[in-house]
């Protein structure tokens, strides 16, 4: 499931990972964590970053 929800990114979360990559953050796209599947986690920051517009962006 969440391989199939990597494909394409909002403008907001384009934004997200290019200003994360400027920053030195590597983020990872919708990556499980437990039961969750989390819109970016950064494993060198321990941070998740949750998107509630790309839900709403791709569910119409």
């Amino acid at each position: 499931m969440a391989l199939g929800m990597r494909k394409e990114m909002t403008p907001p979360e384009v934004r997200l990972w290019i200003r994360g990559r400027e920053d030195g953050l590597h983020f990872r796209k919708q990556h499980p964590v437990g039961p969750y599947i989390a819109d970016f986690y950064c494993a060198a920051a321990k941070l998740i970053v949750e998107n509630e517009l790309s839900c709403l962006s791709r569910n119409g």
